[in-house]
């Protein structure tokens, strides 16, 4: 749309996420907007800058881009109250023509979800003391010594490169940014019950199953079953009936995914 608006004579600005590629190519300005002012990744990434460990991970800071189709573009410091190319020229070049402006808000969607998240983050240190193959040993801080097994694609930031366990210096200074993530999930279950009815009492129904088990269910307000090709409830069910169900039961549990980056210092080199 931009790039057609642009085409009629428009003066096209956005102001806000992006979230569609950040490398040459694919940035605002090169889909039709004229410049642009935004964050080019997801907003919850404004926040791992604060979380315990971060300063060690690595991990780069998040930033706000600035760019129009004339200028290079900038990063712009999260603290940063003016962008670093100079004060944006879009409303005074849209009172002299037509524009188009596109704001996109942001956290509208899945705030339920992102509020039921817990993020935890936990930072060791240690030192080196041998490696064999994909196997480390290493000192702790507090003296003690521990033996760490990785799968054989795990990789250590170490000088701005990603090297095997196995190419590890005894002396390498490691700091390991352990992050917990964990977040709601819903999870559906189907049942299917066959068996005869064995006791009925209010909303709840006692079954014989087909292997000789007897399983109480309470049966919700409306359910119908099927017992020889009808439909009846609950309270129309009596002892002895054949009956076929299928229960469908919706839970929400709580999935924990856990993931590790490790730097690494190499040691000082002798003298």
């Amino acid at each position: 749309m931009a790039e057609m608006l642009s085409d009629a004579g428009y003066s096209t600005g956005m102001f806000g996420k992006w979230h569609l590629g950040r490398t040459e190519g694919r940035f605002p300005t090169d889909q039709g907007f004229d410049e642009w002012y935004g964050i080019p990744n997801p907003s919850d990434e404004s926040a791992y800058s604060s979380m315990q460990g971060f300063a060690e991970s690595g991990v780069k800071e998040s930033y706000v881009m600035e760019g129009r189709r004339t200028f290079m573009y900038w990063m712009v410091s999260l603290n940063q109250s003016e962008p670093k190319g100079g004060k944006m020229n879009f409303r005074k070049t849209s009172t002299q023509r037509v524009f188009f402006a596109l704001i996109p808000t942001l956290l509208l969607a899945g705030s339920w979800a992102w509020a039921q998240m817990e993020i935890d983050t936990e930072v060791k240190r240690g030192t080196v003391l041998y490696v064999e193959g994909n196997t480390v040993m290493v000192r702790e801080p507090s003296g003690d010594n521990h033996l760490y097994a990785v799968p054989e694609d795990f990789r250590v930031r170490v000088d701005g490169r990603d090297v095997p366990v196995s190419q590890l210096k005894p002396g390498t200074e490691l700091i390991a940014t352990i992050t917990t993530v964990t977040r709601p999930r819903t999870v559906q279950t189907t049942e299917v019950i066959r068996g005869k009815v064995w006791q009925v009492v209010g909303n709840s129904v006692l079954v014989t199953l087909e292997n000789g088990e007897q399983k109480q269910y309470v049966i919700p307000g409306g359910f119908k079953f099927n017992v020889g090709g009808e439909e009846k409830s609950v309270q129309e069910l009596t002892r002895g009936m054949k009956l076929r169900a299928t229960i469908i039961q919706t839970k929400q549990q709580r999935v924990t995914e856990t993931t590790t980056v490790v730097s690494g210092l190499p040691p000082a080199p002798s003298r």
